[in-house]
C-alpha cells in the first residue's frame, strides 16, 4: 500500500510539474508578444510613433510646397520610418530636408521585410522628405514621402 501512495504522489507531483512549467511557457510567450512592437498591416512608407505607425502618403513629381494637408508630423528629433514598398530601389532613394534644401544621412536596419531608416543626427524643425530617384524616369513620375518634424 504505501509503494501505492508513493507511485499516486509521484504522478502528481509530475503532473503540476508540467502544469506549471506549461503556465511559463505561456505567460513567457505572452509577455514577448505584447512588448514586440506590431508592423504596419500593409505595404507603404510609415512614421513610427511608440506603436502607432503613421503612413505617409506617396506623391508623384518634385516634391513642393503646394503638400501642406495630411503631413504627418513628429516632434521626435530623430524619428524612425519604415520603408516596407516593393518599388523602393535602396540605391536611390534620399531622405532631404526640403527648405533649405540639404540632403540627409540616414542609417538603415532590416526587420524582417520592412526596412527601418533613422537619421544619423537629429533633425531640426522643417519638412523632410524621402525621395525615389530614378536614373532613367522621367523626373515628374518620381515618388516621394514627406513628414515634418516641430
Amino acid at each position: 500500500m504505501e509503494t501505492k501512495n508513493k507511485r499516486i504522489i509521484i504522478v502528481i507531483a509530475a503532473v503540476v510539474g508540467v502544469g506549471i512549467l506549461s503556465f511559463c511557457v505561456i505567460a513567457a510567450l505572452s509577455v514577448f508578444a505584447l512588448s514586440a512592437p506590431k508592423g504596419p498591416k500593409q505595404q507603404g512608407v510609415y512614421l513610427q510613433q511608440s506603436r502607432k505607425f503613421i503612413e505617409l502618403e506617396r506623391y508623384r513629381g518634385a516634391p513642393g510646397r503646394d503638400i501642406n494637408a495630411g503631413i504627418p508630423s513628429t516632434s521626435d528629433k530623430r524619428p524612425t520610418l519604415i520603408l516596407w514598398d516593393s518599388s523602393i530601389n535602396l540605391s536611390y532613394l534620399e531622405l532631404h530636408r526640403m527648405t533649405p534644401r540639404a540632403k540627409i544621412d540616414y542609417a538603415t536596419k532590416w526587420s524582417g521585410e520592412m526596412l527601418e531608416a533613422t537619421p544619423r543626427n537629429d533633425l531640426e524643425p522643417g519638412r523632410y522628405c524621402f525621395i525615389q530617384g530614378n536614373p532613367v524616369a522621367i523626373p515628374g513620375t518620381l515618388s516621394h514621402w514627406c513628414f515634418e518634424v516641430k
